[in-house]
């Protein structure tokens, strides 16, 4: 496919193609009204709600009102966020000149709806969403045939209906199929681009710029940042483009292979879906036979700079040394683990090893690249077939295919919804005396082959909880394919937590340290990296105050600039999930500490703040939460001490947060933790156990008022709440029912330290 060259306007005297080329980006970019303008519907600016009959479209919270000038058909409303389009009218049109609701209607080929929504799906090419990388026609036509025929009955149009034959060469021009040149033709012959401006300003566009094949295309997990530019990201959704509608499941037919080929050097470097193309590519070639054309194309091409080609090379029958390009295809695989690591791409390189696996001679090389790729999938024939290739003894894959296969049918009926817990309980004992049947390198090998994510997590659970020496390569290897969140603790761990910790010696204290700094090549997607330490937290709440994990956390990884910068959202997630009341427990670990502990754990606050208050995004603001939450007694002479003082300014006199002043900042959260403080200390839980009761009583402060509960321990028991004129006769009132019931025996079994001096 030849770059169309930049030849110039000959539409104008006074631009360039790529005066109308910038042109063309700042409009398309403006895509406000979702390109309704250019569909011939006008936006009349109507600014309130009362405007209009009906209740769905809303003027004054952003929404528009178009006149559909093009086919005469009326007014239109269009939601600002969903981009639907509703019928609307106008209660006071005359107030609008251009709306005439007397005109007749034009018969169109596309009414002004249908056309609207054909142009929306242009604005993702120019949304700053980096997220969002895939563009496609594909929501408003189900197959590519649809298009077709779209677009032969409807050409017949365009000299009556240019806003039709604008979209038709936006939709090719964008594709890069050659039907824009048919349009494009269309178009100066008929002049048409003197009935509408946006005709030069796209075909300016066109013409001054290239394919786009130089660019390169990044995980789906990339940000749109001053790395990876807005032009990058619009050049990477529009290669998917080229790609989704020239080839792949909808292109592949026998007369097709020049544009098999193309779809394929669009993408010059390493991608992620590069595995799932060229695989496409080989079983094309193979099925139709087009081995012989394949060559000739290959002939003229730079082929050593096409990702993964080597592998297609090495599955032509006509290719002379083949153990070379299955070497070579090895190499490539080392090298893009960190780009095919998700489990569907990670199969495709399995079968493509497979497929190869009689041509390998680096047989260290192939041992890493058969590592990582089948990890998850060791029990399967491929896996068993290339350690043969190796030279190594093969497992008893029968065995564990047997075991998955009992597991899966126990799980066949698993619905998280649907079952109630007694119906739960019954599967997971099911479950578990299965995995308890098996010694241990089986359980291992079964539990690291289970696909099934629920299965999966059950799995956790069964290993978690128990103590099998070998186990933290295996649940490890589990936490990272899982990719939980903080409420799958919760349901997984629904009888034990948050007492997932019993005491120092524990031996998941090792295994749960070691899920803090997990490196994100361990996970499938940066995103999962992210969450990971913040669900570590979570087997840490009920032990943080434990002198082994105090320091490890609060001594170590807070204070460890290279780790905090190595593993994303690593404090953000300590300081929200450990070191502040935790969202969806309500629990807050630096109650426990002790004098010593909860001084450590500000000051190194402070230290943190100091080093990195505008290196980590998210963990400094993290780390002024933690401060406003203290709410431990024991914190109070030195948040007093802090509080307002010369030192303090000394520190972060110069330092801002998010804009704002660094030493305000702190000095408001020791403020309010104070306040916090004073409350804690009447916030009292204590019990009473003797041969013949075992009762609770708890007061909780608010302000001027205080809730207290009682009543038997185990029940909910029943409470009642007393208003005092201010909140310093509340917490005097409060104090005396404290000490009051602690004569009589109650102790507290929680909050120790509010008797600690």
């Amino acid at each position: 496919m030849e770059s169309p060259k930049n030849t110039g306007s000959k539409n104008s005297k006074t631009k360039t193609d790529k005066d109308y080329a910038i042109e063309f980006e700042s409009a398309m970019k403006n895509w406000g009204e979702y390109y309704s303008d250019w569909a011939g519907c006008k936006n009349i600016y109507v600014g309130e709600d009362r405007e209009i009959k009906g209740n769905t479209i809303y003027p004054e919270s952003g929404d528009w009102v178009v006149n559909d000038i093009r086919g005469k058909s009326g007014t239109y409303g269009i939601d600002h966020e969903s981009s639907r389009i509703y019928k609307v009218k106008l209660k006071n049109p005359e107030h609008y000149p251009e709306v005439d609701y007397k005109q007749q209607a034009l018969k169109l080929k596309v009414d002004a709806v249908a056309l609207m929504e054909r142009y929306h799906w242009f604005s993702m090419f120019f949304r700053d969403w980096a997220h969002q990388t895939e563009v496609t026609p594909y929501s408003i036509w189900d197959t590519p045939d649809d298009i077709d025929k779209d677009y032969e009955n409807e050409k017949i149009e365009f000299v009556n209906d240019p806003h039709l034959a604008l979209y038709w060469l936006l939709h090719f021009g964008f594709s890069l199929d050659k039907r824009y040149e048919e349009v494009k033709n269309i178009v100066l012959t008929n002049q048409l681009e003197e009935q509408l401006e946006y005709f030069k300003m796209a075909l300016g566009f066109f013409n001054a710029t290239d394919a786009f094949y130089d660019l390169q295309i990044h995980d789906e997990y990339s940000y749109c940042d001053e790395e990876d530019s807005f032009e990058s990201l619009f050049l990477r959704r529009r290669s998917y483009l080229v790609f989704n509608t020239q080839s792949y499941e909808y292109r592949g037919r026998e007369d097709n292979i020049q544009q098999w080929w193309l779809s394929i050097i669009i993408y010059p470097e390493a991608e992620k879906n590069m595995i799932k193309r060229m695989r496409w590519l080989k079983n094309n070639l193979k099925k139709y036979n087009k081995w012989a054309e394949f060559d000739e194309i290959t002939k003229t091409a730079t082929t050593q700079e096409i990702s993964l080609l080597s592998y297609t090379l090495a599955c032509n029958p006509n290719t002379k040394d083949k153990t070379k390009y299955a070497n070579l295809f090895l190499e490539e695989l080392l090298d893009g683990k960190k780009i095919w690591k998700e489990n569907i791409r990670r199969k495709f390189a399995q079968i493509m090893i497979w497929d190869l696996k009689d041509l390998f001679t680096e047989k260290d090389i192939l041992k890493k690249v058969v590592n990582f790729y089948f990890k998850g999938n060791t029990a399967s024939k491929e896996y068993a077939d290339l350690l043969t290739v190796m030279g190594e003894s093969t497992p008893d894959s029968d065995t564990v295919q047997k075991i998955l296969g009992k597991l899966t049918n126990i799980f066949k009926d698993y619905d998280d919804f649907e079952m109630n817990t007694a119906e739960k309980e019954r599967l997971y004992k099911k479950t578990d005396a299965v995995f308890s049947s098996l010694e241990e390198k089986l359980l291992y090998q079964v539990i690291e082959n289970i696909s099934e994510y629920e299965l999966s997590k059950r799995a956790f659970h069964f290993l978690y909880l128990n103590d099998l020496p070998g186990k933290q390569k295996t649940i490890t290897q589990l936490f990272s394919k899982l990719g939980l969140y903080h409420h799958d603790i919760l349901e997984i761990f629904t009888k034990e937590f948050p007492h997932l910790i019993k005491d120092e010696n524990d031996p998941n204290i090792k295994i749960v340290k070691s899920w803090f700094i997990l490196s994100e090549s361990k996970f499938e997607s940066k995103y999962n990296a992210e969450k990971a330490p913040g669900v570590a937290c979570m087997f840490f709440l009920n032990v943080l105050h434990l002198p082994d994990i105090f320091n490890f956390v609060v001594n170590t990884l807070l204070l460890d600039e290279d780790t905090l910068q190595k593993i994303p959202h690593l404090s953000e997630a300590i300081f929200t999930k450990l070191l502040s009341k935790e969202y969806d427990t309500k629990i807050n670990p630096t109650n426990s500490f002790n004098k010593e502990q909860i001084e450590t754990m500000l000051e190194n606050t402070f230290t943190f703040l100091e080093k990195n208050h505008s290196k980590i995004p998210g963990g400094s603001t993290e780390a002024i939460r933690t401060i406003y939450y203290c709410e431990n007694p024991l914190a109070k002479n030195w948040i007093k001490e802090h509080h307002r003082s010369t030192s303090v300014e000394k520190r972060f006199g110069n330092m801002t947060i998010d804009m704002d002043d660094l030493t305000e900042e702190i000095n408001d959260a020791l403020e309010s933790a104070l306040e916090f403080i004073r409350d804690a200390e009447q916030n009292i839980y204590l019990e009473y156990k003797d041969e013949k009761s075992a009762k609770f009583w708890k007061i909780v402060h608010y302000q001027e008022i205080f809730t207290i509960t009682y009543g038997k321990i185990g029940t909910k028991g029943q409470s009642k709440t007393k208003e005092f004129k201010d909140i310093d006769t509340a917490h005097k009132e409060g104090k005396k029912l404290i000490e009051q019931k602690i004569k009589k025996g109650y102790i507290s079994t929680t909050e120790k330290y509010f008797y600690q001096k």
